[in-house]
């Protein structure tokens, strides 16, 4: 295979929750049959916590969404390994599946975002 058929795939969603980060990690951890994310404070300020998960050759990152109330967060996933792919654009966008995956296993509402924090008109 060449180099240049390769691709990464990504996907970012935002996700009401009115509880706090730990029970949403713990609730998506459950969803996708992982054994949990890590939630640890950011590396630089302010300092806000971060979950953190890898499987299946997958990183995921869960953290509050920004200038909101307090009951939304965003969870993005990429394919480990993937610098080269996203620095050619070769990166699909399953962020759709992700609102719609989070929607039916945890029954909460999420929402596709295919540009890093801008949100799918359309709805997930």
């Amino acid at each position: 295979m060449l180099e240049n058929e390769v691709f990464g795939v990504r996907a970012a969603v935002r996700i009401y929750y009115p509880g706090d980060m730990h029970d949403l990690a713990a609730l998506l951890a459950d969803a996708f049959e992982i054994d949990g994310f890590s939630i640890e404070p950011e590396e630089y300020e302010p300092f806000e916590e971060v979950g953190f998960a890898e499987a299946f050759g997958f990183e995921a990152w869960l953290s509050r969404w920004p200038e909101e109330d307090g009951a939304w967060f965003g969870l993005e996933l990429c394919t480990d390994d993937s610098i080269e792919e996203v620095l050619h654009g070769r990166m699909h966008d399953i962020s759709g599946w992700l609102a719609r995956f989070v929607a039916n296993t945890c029954n909460l509402p999420a929402i596709a975002v295919h540009e890093r924090w801008g949100v799918d008109r359309e709805g997930g």
